[in-house]
């Protein structure tokens, strides 16, 4: 007891706590020059911070222009750039297959996990590192969003482009302008929600930003991503505190139980008909809670009251940022380049005139219009939605990946734009809209140009961690351009010679403003 009283005496002295503290700083100092020195990775390539924090990539994302700044980079130090200790960004095409390959040991970085909460953890499928249990969850969803079944959907979509068609008519009349990336946002989410819920929310109706959900979409990007980089804080903001994500889960949970009241007073309110086989109006295709519900109701401890809730929550979190940005890249483009806006539109006129395609446009007959496809394709490369690396980690045993061995452990990713805007697979030409490029470089061979293309074309990601809700957005997108193009034309207000973005996650654009003029508007 003696001596145990001795020494604590002894470190309880000023000069002994001095001495502990200079000795704790000289291990911690060389522990970390000597992890420096002995890193297999020293030599990569990238701006000197990088090396020794991540608060350099936390202020680039902060300050929203990642995207652009990850190009130069690459173009600068070629297809390895650190961008924080043990987290690197990749440009190869090989890579690309190696990293998310169908069947790769690549699994997400532990930055997803602050895009998730511990009341949807399990199911949520953007966000679950375990591949195993990802395709486990993934098939519970996929047959809701498979391509065949967008054909049902159609009516939700219809509704708003109605909707839409009506506001920019008024638009046009008072030869006003507005924030057409705003308004393709209002569209995308009131797609969404009436496919998910059955009844739009009534974004593009009122105008308005309701319930300031898109301004917490914004928040909650702002803050995963950037918590991303510190996973352990993020973990204890979640037990103590309530990050956004749990804000607009709660407000989902609340919109559920609404929607399921409303639907069973409906229900039993509804008188009895006979079927009278008139198909005039044939009745609205079950919306997606409704889907969700009665597989919850058939099978609960398989498709879960978690699942319904996380079900409705993606297509709320991610449903309506992917779709208003490539409409927003589709409409921008069109407008600065007259001559692939003008081939687009004799495509749908001509097609229009023959019969092929109705009006309103369905799903299947946007899939027949070359032009149109390579219209998409090339909106969606030249500005992808994500604007950041998706992030994996080097399984166990290390990967070759450029030549360059990274040890297990190490965060590697590619990031879209760097990806879409790589020379030796798109052409020189990769910073021209071109939709031309798609069309000319016919061929399903392995080592056709349209077939390299293909395989470094991410903006739905790549492999089994492609995005579940891909077909939506193509269905809002594939649908809506044409009803545009054979209406309306639009005058830039702002002169940007490229569609600025801010990223934060999404690279969501601002500062795009048009009036819109109706084609046979002659007021």
């Amino acid at each position: 007891m003696a001596v145990t009283e001795d020494v604590l005496a002894l470190i309880a002295q000023p000069r002994t706590i001095l001495l502990l503290s200079l000795l704790s700083i000289i291990i911690y100092t060389v522990s970390w020059v000597t992890g420096l020195i002995l890193d297999p990775l020293r030599s990569a390539p990238g701006p000197t911070a990088t090396r020794y924090t991540a608060l350099w990539y936390f202020y680039r994302i902060y300050k929203g222009e990642f995207h652009r700044e990850s190009i130069r980079l690459h173009e600068k130090h070629g297809k390895i750039v650190r961008i924080a200790p043990n987290m690197y960004s990749i440009d190869d095409l090989d890579a690309a297959k190696t990293i998310y390959g169908h069947g790769t040991k690549f699994f997400k970085a532990d930055w997803y996990s602050a895009w998730t909460t511990p009341a949807i953890w399990n199911v949520n499928l953007f966000a679950m590192q375990d591949a195993k249990g990802h395709g486990v969850a993934r098939r519970q969803f996929a047959n809701y969003y498979s391509m065949s079944s967008m054909v049902h959907y159609e009516g939700y979509v219809d509704d708003s482009i109605r909707v839409f068609h009506g506001q920019l008519e008024g638009f046009s009349r008072r030869r006003r302008a507005l924030d057409m990336g705003a308004w393709l946002q209002y569209y995308a989410f009131d797609v969404i929600t009436n496919i998910t819920f059955g009844k739009a929310f009534g974004y593009l109706d009122k105008a308005a930003d309701i319930n300031n959900m898109i301004a917490k979409l914004d928040q909650n990007n702002l803050y995963s991503a950037l918590m991303g980089l510190f996973p352990s804080a993020h973990a204890i903001i979640d037990r103590l505190g309530e990050p956004p994500a749990q804000v607009m889960l709660d407000y989902i949970k609340d919109l559920i139980s609404q929607q399921m009241a409303k639907s069973k007073a409906a229900k039993d309110n509804q008188p009895i008909q006979k079927n009278n086989n008139n198909n005039d109006n044939p009745p609205r295709t079950e919306s997606l809670l409704g889907k969700f519900r009665t597989a919850h109701d058939q099978d609960p401890s398989s498709f879960t009251s978690t699942h319904l809730l996380f079900g409705c929550a993606q297509n709320v979190f991610a449903g309506s940022d992917t779709t208003a940005i490539a409409l927003s890249s589709i409409i921008f483009h069109l407008t600065h380049n007259p001559t692939s806006l003008s081939k687009l539109r004799e495509e749908i006129n001509t097609a229009a005139a023959r019969g092929i395609i109705s009006d309103p446009i369905t799903f299947v007959q946007s899939q027949t219009l070359p032009y149109l496809q390579a219209v998409i394709k090339e909106a969606l490369r030249i500005n992808p939605a994500v604007g950041l690396p998706l992030l994996r980690v080097v399984p166990a045993g290390g990967a070759m990946l450029c030549g360059v061995f990274f040890p297990e452990g190490t965060v590697v990713g590619i990031n879209p734009w760097v990806a879409h805007y790589n020379k030796s697979v798109f052409g020189a030409d990769a910073d021209v809209f071109k939709p031309e490029r798609w069309l000319q470089a016919k061929g399903e061979d392995e080592g056709s140009q349209t077939s390299t293309m293909e395989q470094y074309f991410l903006p739905f990601g790549l492999g089994s961690r492609t995005c579940i809700g891909k077909n939506i957005s193509l269905l809002e997108i594939g649908k809506l351009v044409p009803q545009l193009v054979r209406n309306f034309d639009f005058e830039l207000v702002s002169q940007q010679d490229a569609l600025v973005g801010l990223n934060r996650w999404f690279v969501k654009p601002h500062g795009f403003e048009v009036v819109p003029r109706k084609l046979d508007y002659d007021g």
